[in-house]
C-alpha cells in the first residue's frame, strides 16, 4: 500500500514535470519574455528535484525492505535448524531410552537369580542434581523435555506397554521376599539348624573360619531361589557358588553339601512350623510367573517398536512429530 501511494507521487511529479516543460517550451515558442522563461525553467529543475529527491528516498526504503526480509529469512533458516537440531534430539532420546528399556528386560528374563528392577520412566532418568539442578537449565531446555516426557508417554501407551503395572509386580515380588527373609531371621531354631550345617561340613572339608557360609546368606538363597511346586531337595538349584563367596572346587564341594542339607531344612521347617511363611513363598512365585510372562510381552512390543520405526528414521521422526 505505501509502495503504491509512493509511485503515485512519482507520477504526478513527473506529468508536473512535462507540464511545466510543455508550458515553458510554449512560451518560448510564442514570447521573448526572459523572466517568464526563466521562471519556467526554476519551476522544471524544482520539479526534477523533486523526482530525483522521491527517487532516492523509495530507493533507501527498497534497501531497507531487503535488508528487512534478508534478516528475516536468515532468522527463518536459524528456526528450522533449532527445529532439526531438536528432532535430531528427541529422536536419539527416544532409540536410548527403548535400548535401556530391552536391555533391562533382556538381563531380567535371563538371570540366573529371579531378582526383577523396576523399569525406569524416562522422567527418572535425568533427575536434578547439585551440578544440575533445575533452574540452572533454560525455559527452552526445560520445555523440550517437558515435550519429550509426554512424546515417550504416548508412544508407550500407543504400542501398550505399561511400565506401572510391571513396577507394581516388581516391587509386589520383592516385598514379600524381603518380608520372609527377615521373618525367618528371627526363627532361631531354623537359624542355629542352618548354621550347625555349614559347621559340620566346613570340619569335614576342612574349610576356614572365614569361609564358612553364614545362616544369613542362606536363608537369602533359600528364599530367592525357592520353588513350592518342586521343593524336594534334589530339585532346588543351588545358587551361583560366586553368591555364596566360593571360588575353589574344595570350596564348591563343601558349597553343594551345605546348600542339598539346607534346603531339606528350610521346607521341612515351613511346612511344619510356618504355614503362613510358606504361603507368602507360594505368592511371590506366582508373582514372579506374572512377571516372566509380562517381561516377555514388553519385549515383543519393544521389538515391535524397533521393527516399525527404528529401520527408518523418516517414520520415527513423522511418528514424534505427531505425538
Amino acid at each position: 500500500m505505501e509502495s503504491n501511494r509512493k509511485v503515485m507521487i512519482v507520477m504526478v511529479i513527473i506529468m508536473a514535470f512535462v507540464l511545466i516543460a510543455g508550458f515553458g517550451a510554449l512560451v518560448g515558442a510564442n514570447t521573448q519574455n526572459s523572466i517568464l522563461l526563466q521562471f519556467t525553467e526554476v519551476l522544471a529543475n524544482i520539479v526534477m528535484a523533486g523526482i530525483i529527491a522521491v527517487q532516492a528516498i523509495t530507493t533507501a526504503e527498497a534497501a531497507e525492505q531487503t535488508k528487512k526480509q534478508a534478516e528475516l529469512m536468515n532468522k527463518s533458516l536459524i528456526e528450522m535448524k533449532k527445529e532439526r537440531m531438536n528432532i535430531e534430539y528427541m529422536k536419539n532420546e527416544v532409540i536410548g531410552y527403548i535400548k535401556k528399556l530391552e536391555d533391562m528386560l533382556n538381563d531380567a528374563l535371563h538371570n540366573e537369580v529371579p531378582i526383577y528392577y523396576e523399569l525406569p520412566q524416562y522422567s527418572n532418568l535425568t533427575p536434578e542434581t547439585p551440578e544440575t539442578p533445575g533452574w540452572a537449565k533454560s525455559y527452552q531446555e526445560r520445555g523440550l523435555e517437558e515435550r519429550l516426557k509426554r512424546k515417550i508417554k504416548r508412544l508407550l501407551k500407543e504400542y501398550d506397554i505399561n511400565l506401572e503395572k510391571y513396577n507394581s509386580l516388581v516391587t509386589d515380588t520383592n516385598r514379600l521376599r524381603r518380608e520372609v527373609i527377615d521373618a525367618l531371621k528371627g526363627e532361631f531354631k531354623l537359624v542355629e539348624s542352618l548354621q550347625r550345617i555349614s559347621q559340620e561340613e566346613a570340619e569335614r572339608f576342612y574349610i576356614k573360619e572365614a569361609h564358612i557360609i553364614k545362616a544369613d546368606t542362606l536363608l537369602e538363597e533359600l528364599v530367592t531361589l525357592s520353588n513350592t511346586e518342586t521343593r524336594e531337595s534334589n530339585q532346588l538349584s543351588a545358587p551361583p557358588y560366586g553368591r555364596l563367596g566360593l571360588n575353589t572346587e574344595q570350596k564348591r564341594l563343601y558349597g553343594l553339601e551345605v546348600w542339598n542339607k539346607a534346603k531339606k531344612v528350610f521346607y521341612e521347617f515351613l511346612l511344619e512350623k510356618k504355614p503362613e511363611i510358606y504361603n507368602k513363598l507360594v505368592e511371590r512365585e506366582k508373582k514372579l510367573k506374572e512377571l516372566k510372562t509380562l517381561t516377555r510381552e514388553l519385549l515383543e512390543k519393544i521389538k515391535r517398536i524397533e521393527d516399525e520405526l527404528f529401520q527408518d528414521e523418516e517414520k520415527l521422526e513423522k511418528k514424534l512429530l505427531e505425538l
